[in-house]
C-alpha cells in the first residue's frame, strides 16, 4: 500500500502506488469485489483506497440498508465508502476487522485515514505543507525523494529510561515519519494533521455473563468467531502451530470449521533437524498431537544455516527498525514456507497473553493485600500440585515489583556511557505505575503500553500472496478478557485458565493442561555459537574513531562476543547482544553514523 495527496496541485489528487485514481480504467483494475486485500473504489465524490477485512460486514450491510450483498457483490472497501456517506468520521467506531485506509474527498480537499483498533494493518505517514504521503511499509516512504532520511534522535533516547518506547507515541525512529496509533484515526489537508482516537480498550464488566457457567462458553463463542471471520474468503489458509497455547487454540478452531467443509488448514511448526534432536528438545511430542486431525496438515520447517546475524552485513534489512527478535530467521522461514505452499492467510497468535492467555498477574499481591488470605493459601496449595514450582516466590515477585517497579530496568542494547547519561537527563520519566495491585487494572496497562509501543515494533510489508492475521488481537475478544477478574485467570490450580476452559473439549487434552513450554527455536544457542565468529568480524571492523562509537558501547559488545553462549547463561546472547548489533546495522543508514 502506497498513495499520495499532493495539496499544492490545482486540483488535488490522490495517487496510488504512483497513477492518477481519478482514472476509470485504473478503479476497474484496482476494485476487487468481495476480496480482503488492497483495494481502490470511488463513490458519490469519494474515494477509498487501502487494506482491509471487515469483519462485520453482515452486520454493516444491514445498518446501511443493502440487499444483503449476499453474493459478495462489493468489496470492504466499497461498504465503508457507505458507511462514511452515513456517519462521516464517526464511521470507525462501527467497525471490526483489520485495516488501514484513507477515504479522499475530492470536494472538501482532505483526507481521512483510519488503522484498525489492534493496529493489525500497518499505517506510516509523512506530511508537510505540500503533500501528505502514506504507506504500509515505512521503506516506500523513505524511497520516495520528498521525505529526507534523519535520525529521531529524541525516540532513540526513550530507550534509556525505563517505560521510554511508549514515550512521544507516534513517533517511529526516522524523524518525520510517524505511524497512526491503532485505533486512531486523522484528517490530513493544507492546513496539516488532526488526530483522535476512536477507540482504547476499557474494562467493562457487562460484558461478562453473570451466572458462572455461562463465562467460559460465551469466550468460546467469540474465540470461535475471531477464527471464522479472519478465514473469510481465504482460499489456502495457514496457521503457524507451536505445539503451545495460543497457536494451538487457533489451528484448533480453524480446523474445526474447516473440516465441516471438506477443507484443511496448513499448519506449519518450527522444528529442530533430525539430528540435532539428540541434543536438543522441541515441541514436535506436542505439535504432533494434531496428526490425524481433521482438517490439518502439519508441515515441518528447520531454517537449515539460518541465526541470528543473518543479514547483518547487508544493513538495509533493518532500514525500519533495529527492534526484532533475535530468533526472526524461524519467523521468516516459517512464512517463507506458507508462501511455498501458496497460502493466501497466515494465521498468528500474537497477542494471547493480552487476553485469553494472560497470566493473571499481579492477582496474587492483589489478594494479599486485600486481606483475602484463606483464597490466596488454597490458590498458592492448587497451583503448586499444578504447576510445581514456588508460588510464594511469585507472590513475593508481584510485592517487589509494586513497590521498586523500575528496579531490575536495563537498556535493550549496549549504550555509550556518555549518551546513556545524556539521554537519561532528556527523556522524561513515564509516569508510576499504581502501587495497589489490581489483576484487571494492570492488564488493561499491559494492553494500552503495547498499543503505544506500536510505531516501534518492526512491521515487515506482507508478502504478495500473503495476508497475516491475529485472532488473538481481537477487539471483542480483548475486552471480554479484560472484564474478567483475576480469579477467572487463575483457577484449580492453572493459570492462563480462560482460554484453557473455553475449548475444553476441543483443545487435545496434553496441551490444555500443560504448564511449561519448550524456547522457539530451541537450537537457537548452536546457530548463534555458528554464527560468532561472523558478529565477531563485524564487530572488529567498527574503528576507534567510528561515529557508531557516540551511542553504542562496542567494547563491551566485543567483549561479550569473546566466550561462546550457553542456555542457562545465554540470557545477553539471546537478546542484548543481538539488539546492539541491529541497532548498528540501523544507524548505519544515516550520513552521520558512517565511517
Amino acid at each position: 500500500m502506497f498513495g499520495e495527496v499532493v495539496f499544492a496541485h490545482p486540483k488535488p489528487q490522490l495517487r496510488w502506488n504512483g497513477i492518477d485514481v481519478a482514472s476509470p480504467d485504473f478503479l476497474q483494475r484496482s476494485s476487487t469485489p468481495g476480496r480482503a486485500t488492497e483495494a481502490v473504489c470511488s463513490a458519490s465524490g469519494l474515494t477509498f483506497a487501502g487494506d482491509i477485512s471487515l469483519h462485520n460486514r453482515r452486520s454493516l450491510c444491514k445498518d446501511l440498508e443493502f440487499a444483503g450483498d449476499s453474493t459478495g457483490s462489493l468489496c470492504d472497501g466499497q461498504i465503508v465508502l457507505a458507511a462514511y456517506v452515513k456517519w462521516g468520521q464517526g464511521t470507525p467506531e462501527f467497525l471490526l476487522g483489520e485495516f488501514a485506509f484513507v477515504i479522499w474527498d475530492a470536494k472538501k480537499r482532505f483526507v481521512f485515514c483510519c488503522r484498525d483498533h489492534l493496529g493489525a494493518r500497518p499505517f506510516v505517514y509523512f506530511a508537510d505543507r505540500f503533500r501528505f504521503l502514506f504507506a504500509s511499509d515505512a521503506r516506500q516512504l523513505l524511497a520516495s525523494q520528498s521525505v529526507p532520511r534523519k535520525l529521531n534522535h529524541q525516540k532513540l533516547c526513550s530507550i534509556a529510561v525505563p517505560g521510554g518506547l511508549k514515550l512521544y507515541p507516534g513517533e517511529t525512529f526516522h524523524a518525520g515519519i510517524y505511524s497512526l496509533q491503532p485505533g486512531s484515526s486523522m484528517v490530513a489537508d493544507v492546513e496539516g494533521v488532526r488526530r483522535q482516537t476512536y477507540w482504547r480498550p476499557e474494562i467493562r464488566e457487562s460484558l461478562v455473563p453473570r451466572r458462572d457457567e455461562d463465562v467460559f462458553p460465551a469466550l468460546g463463542e467469540l474465540l470461535k468467531r475471531a477464527v471464522e471471520s479472519r478465514l473469510r474468503l481465504s482460499t489456502k489458509p495457514a496457521a503457524l502451530l507451536s505445539g503451545g497455547l495460543d497457536s494451538s487454540s487457533i489451528v484448533s478452531l480453524a480446523a474445526r470449521g474447516l473440516s465441516a467443509m471438506n477443507r484443511s488448514l496448513i499448519a506449519i511448526s518450527g522444528v529442530v533437524s533430525d539430528e540435532a534432536r539428540s541434543q536438543v528438545t522441541d515441541e514436535r511430542s506436542y505439535i504432533d498431537e494434531f496428526q490425524g486431525v481433521p482438517g490439518i496438515d502439519i508441515d515441518y520447517v528447520t531454517a537449515p544455516g539460518r541465526g541470528p546475524f543473518d543479514s547483518i552485513n547487508t544493513p538495509g534489512q533493518f532500514e525500519l527498525s533495529f527492534f526484532r527478535s533475535s530468533r526472526h530467521y524461524l519467523y521468516e522461514a516459517l512464512e517463507a514456507h506458507a508462501v511455498t505452499r501458496g497460502a493466501d492467510v497466515l494465521l498468528q497468535g500474537d497477542g494471547g497473553e493480552f487476553g485469553p492467555t494472560n497470566w493473571g498477574d499481579p492477582y496474587y499481591a492483589e489478594l494479599a493485600l486485600r486481606g483475602r488470605w484463606l483464597t490466596l493459601f488454597r490458590l498458592i496449595r492448587a497451583v503448586r500440585r499444578t504447576e510445581g514450582g514456588s508460588p510464594t516466590r511469585r507472590l513475593a515477585g508481584q510485592l517487589i515489583a509494586l513497590a521498586a517497579p523500575w528496579s531490575k530496568f536495563q537498556p535493550h542494547v549496549l549504550l555509550n556511557a556518555e549518551f546513556l547519561n545524556s539521554a537519561r537527563s532528556s527523556a522524561p520519566m513515564p509516569r508510576r505505575r499504581q502501587r495497589w495491585p489490581n489483576q484487571m487494572s494492570q492488564q488493561q496497562s499491559e494492553l494500552l503500553g503495547w498499543l503505544d509501543r506500536s510505531p516501534i515494533r518492526l512491521e515487515l510489508p506482507e508478502p504478495v500472496t500473503l495476508r497475516r492475521s491475529y485472532p488473538l488481537l481481537d477487539k471483542q475478544v480483548l475486552e471480554f478478557c479484560l472484564a474478567l477478574s483475576g480469579g477467572y485467570k487463575i483457577r484449580d490450580g492453572y493459570s492462563r485458565y480462560p482460554i484453557r476452559k473455553a475449548l475444553d473439549g476441543l483443545l487435545p487434552p496434553r496441551i490444555q493442561w500443560r504448564t511449561g513450554k519448550t524456547a522457539f527455536s530451541p537450537d537457537y544457542y548452536a546457530r548463534y555459537n555458528r554464527q560468532r565468529p561472523l558478529a565477531l568480524k563485524f564487530v572488529a571492523g567498527i574503528g576507534n574513531r567510528d561515529p557508531i562509537r557516540q551511542i553504542v558501547d562496542v567494547d563491551a559488545l566485543s567483549r561479550l562476543l569473546q566466550q561462546p553462549s550457553l542456555p542457562d547463561k545465554g540470557m545477553i546472547a539471546l537478546s542484548t547482544i543481538p539488539a546492539t548489533i541491529y541497532l548498528i546495522c540501523f544507524l548505519r543508514q544515516f550520513s552521520d553514523f558512517r565511517p
